[in-house]
């Protein structure tokens, strides 16, 4: 059993890190490449140049929001 996670993406993180609050990824992109259904994204303050397509998308019952 899997369990949701809570990614951040932030002007100061880096693509390396954890995509946590402590250690955010720097882009969107990122973040969509490794969310599964059931994640939430959080996207801090910033603005954010890039086109994103998720890898997956969420369903009914697990959304990526």
């Amino acid at each position: 059993m899997s369990f949701a996670r809570h990614i951040h993406v932030a002007k100061d993180g880096n693509d390396q890190d954890a995509g946590d609050g402590q250690a955010p990824y720097l882009t969107i992109n990122k973040a969509a490449s490794v969310a599964d259904p059931g994640d939430t994204v959080t996207v801090h303050e910033g603005v954010y140049r890039e086109h994103v397509k998720p890898v997956r998308g969420g369903n009914a019952s697990a959304p990526i929001v």
